[in-house]
């Protein structure tokens, strides 16, 4: 019994010191998911950008006429609830804003 209070010990102590950050840059933080980094350009006209998913590759790609401003990863609907297509309209902005619900770590059937 003493061995394994001790393996517990050591295991917890190890992950703490592998899990322990030295993050120097900025970075994005979600509760769920962890440091988020992605790199954008600040467009030349902001009534001009763009947002568009690709469900084939899921990647979401901020636009600015041919100009590629930012892409990032994304997941999309599974068969039984697919993503919807089409035109729609942004309502509503969050900075710093990541989905608690799905987030990108979940993993489906590819």
């Amino acid at each position: 019994m003493r061995l394994i209070s001790r393996l517990f010990l050591c295991a917890g102590l190890g992950s703490a010191v592998l899990l322990t950050s030295c993050e120097t840059t900025t970075s994005v933080a979600s509760s769920s998911s962890g440091p988020y980094r992605v790199t954008a350009k600040r467009p030349n006209n902001p009534a001009n950008v763009r947002v568009k998913v690709s469900l084939q590759r899921q990647n979401i790609y901020v636009m600015e006429g041919d100009r590629l401003l930012m892409a990032v990863a994304t997941t999309v609907g599974t068969l039984e609830k697919p993503t919807p297509k089409g035109t729609f309209k942004i309502y509503r902005k969050e900075e710093f804003k990541r989905s608690n619900s799905y987030g990108f770590r979940v993993q489906g059937d590819r």
